[in-house]
C-alpha cells in the first residue's frame, strides 16, 4: 500500500510529529511504502497563496520549483491512503 503522511506543525518535536512518527514506523514495519511531507518545516519550499476578498477570481502563479506541485501532488494521486 502507498501511504502519504502530511503534517503541518512547525513544532519540533511536537505531539503531531510524534504521532506521525509512530504511525510511519508501524506502517513501514508492515511493508508499506511511505511518503511523508512535513509542511510546517518545509514552508520555504512551496508557494503560500493568499487571495484577498476584494479580488475575486484573481489568478495566482505558482513558482515553477514549487515542491507541492512537483513532489507532493504526484504522491497524493498515487496514494492508497492519506493521513
Amino acid at each position: 500500500m502507498k501511504i502519504v503522511i502530511l503534517t503541518g506543525s512547525p513544532h519540533h518535536p511536537g505531539t503531531s510529529e510524534q504521532l506521525a512518527d509512530a504511525f510511519e514506523k508501524a506502517v513501514r514495519e508492515n511493508g508499506h511504502q511511505v511518503y511523508r511531507f512535513d509542511a510546517g518545516r518545509r514552508a520555504s519550499e512551496f508557494s503560500l497563496l493568499q487571495l484577498e476578498d476584494e479580488r475575486p477570481g484573481m489568478e495566482v502563479a505558482v513558482r515553477p520549483d514549487d515542491v507541492v506541485e512537483n513532489e507532493v501532488l504526484p504522491k497524493l494521486i498515487e496514494a492508497d491512503l492519506v493521513v
